[in-house]
């Protein structure tokens, strides 16, 4: 609740400055089209490749790859909260927010990843961390919880379903980034298999 609260606020606060000429615009589908595309698909395979995995295991992650992908344009095609769209903060998990003894924030960090887009990418990236982080609250459980802080429990069923299409979107960002991106990097930030079960657990969910 402290987390929905502060990002509420945030953007709040956010919506009222003019977005500068050179900040980015964050478009989902333009990113799904990129995951999906030949030159990710191939680092994919070579990544597999290189650690000998089997020709069934690549063809099943390729098949949920495409799969999810292609359920996630088809829903962002439609809906991508243009009317909501102003700077959103892009990365807000608990590694960019300092808490005091009672967990109040009472810093956030990291502002470089900024951008222009809809406010419930925020939601539901800071819900799928904060999912990722505790086991103590069913993702049900979380998903209510947050949404009914951060919409003041007007629970406006349009953008609750939203936010968990943006939170699916995450998961689906950080299993395939794994392989174009992160794999690379000294802190790999975690297996793909983290994010693509819990993309298979959210497929499972009716929210």
């Amino acid at each position: 609740k402290s987390i929905a609260s502060m990002l509420r606020r945030l953007h709040s606060a956010l919506g009222k400055i003019s977005t500068p000429s050179n900040v980015k615009e964050f478009n989902v589908l333009t990113n799904l089209n990129e995951f999906l595309s030949k030159k990710s698909v191939k680092l994919t395979v070579e990544f597999f490749e290189t650690n000998n995995y089997s020709i069934e295991e690549i063809d099943s992650y390729l098949n949920f790859l495409q799969d999810n992908g292609e359920k996630l344009i088809k829903y962002f095609s439609h809906n991508q909260g243009f009317e909501s769209k102003h700077l959103i903060y892009v990365d807000f998990n608990l590694n960019n927010l300092l808490f005091n003894d009672n967990w109040e924030i009472i810093k956030m960090f990291d502002f470089d990843t900024m951008a222009v887009g809809p406010i419930n990418y925020d939601v539901g990236c800071s819900m799928l961390y904060l999912d990722l982080a505790q086991k103590s609250v069913s993702t049900e459980r979380l998903i209510k919880l947050y949404t009914n802080t951060y919409f003041e429990e007007k629970n406006p069923q349009e953008d609750i379903t939203d936010s968990f299409m943006y939170m699916k979107y995450r998961a689906f960002h950080r299993m395939v980034r794994f392989f174009t991106f992160y794999r690379f990097l000294e802190n790999d930030g975690g297996s793909y298999l983290i994010y693509q079960n819990l993309l298979k657990k959210y497929n499972s969910l009716s929210i």
